[in-house]
């Protein structure tokens, strides 16, 4: 994950994206295995069984999809801007008996000598891209690191209410967190980019966290991101799903998420 900070964190907390143990902690409600199942389903549905050597994970964060590649034989890279983070993956890794290729870079103009079967940028990490230039700008500079073919795929959270806050809470291996994420409780109806509230208290491994940061975010909507799939040139939109479920629809208005798939152009 890479961040926008609106303003310093308290001098008492750290940030979310600097503790990456505890940013682990507050999404290990995810099951990554069965997740990266789906895009691997996905990805030979829409390639007609190209096989998958190599993938791409972009703001990366800990890495959980690239480490669970990685246990199936699928060479992977990720790559954030938080070198806290980098360093976290690495390891995680080497702790499971695995090789993670790291690299630290914006995802916005990266440059690698590889190239790869498929990208992914989950967990909504695209909010942390602000404008239709700077989307152009990232899908084109993936586009240049995928094989002819290769897919890219983007997973947002559903937009809701603009004041919306979502709190969780996360309880593994000697963690106890509530998180809150979300509106800081001004008016951003009418903004492309807003300030939005991260709050985190509870222990880890014995050691009190309390982080308080507001961080800016974009939620892109359908019609503004195929808009820039669109200027940018590099990529087709293959396919569109609500969830990590094969028959999940976009439209589906239960479904959590809006989940691209999108195929290089030749």
């Amino acid at each position: 994950m890479q961040a926008d900070y609106v303003q310093d964190v308290q001098a008492t907390s750290s940030s979310l994206y600097q503790t990456p143990r505890v940013y682990d902690a507050a999404f290990s409600h995810r099951d990554f295995p069965a997740e990266i199942h789906v895009l691997t389903e996905w990805y030979l549905s829409v390639t007609k069984g190209e096989p998958l050597a190599s993938v791409l994970e972009l703001a990366a964060g800990p890495a959980n999809h690239s480490i669970e590649y990685l246990s199936r034989g699928v060479s992977a890279t990720a790559l954030d801007i938080c070198p806290q983070m980098i360093d976290y993956s690495a390891q995680k890794a080497r702790q499971r008996g695995l090789s993670l290729r790291t690299v630290n870079a914006n995802m916005l103009n990266f440059r690698l000598r590889d190239r790869f079967d498929m990208a992914m940028l989950l967990t909504d990490s695209a909010c942390h891209i602000h404008t239709s230039k700077d989307m152009i700008r990232h899908l084109r500079c993936v586009g240049d690191h995928l094989n002819p073919g290769g897919l890219y795929v983007i997973e947002l959270t559903k937009s809701s209410s603009p004041n919306y806050i979502n709190k969780w809470s996360a309880q593994e291996n000697g963690v106890d967190l509530s998180i809150e994420w979300g509106a800081n409780g001004e008016d951003e109806s009418r903004r492309t980019v807003s300030a939005t509230t991260v709050s985190v208290s509870g222990n880890v491994e014995g050691q009190s966290i309390e982080i308080n940061e507001t961080i800016k975010t974009r939620s892109w909507s359908q019609f503004a991101l195929e808009k820039a799939i669109t200027a940018s040139g590099s990529f087709t939109v293959a396919r569109r799903y609500g969830d990590f479920l094969t028959g999940s629809s976009i439209n589906d208005n239960s479904a959590p998420r809006l989940i691209y798939i999108l195929r290089k152009n030749a």
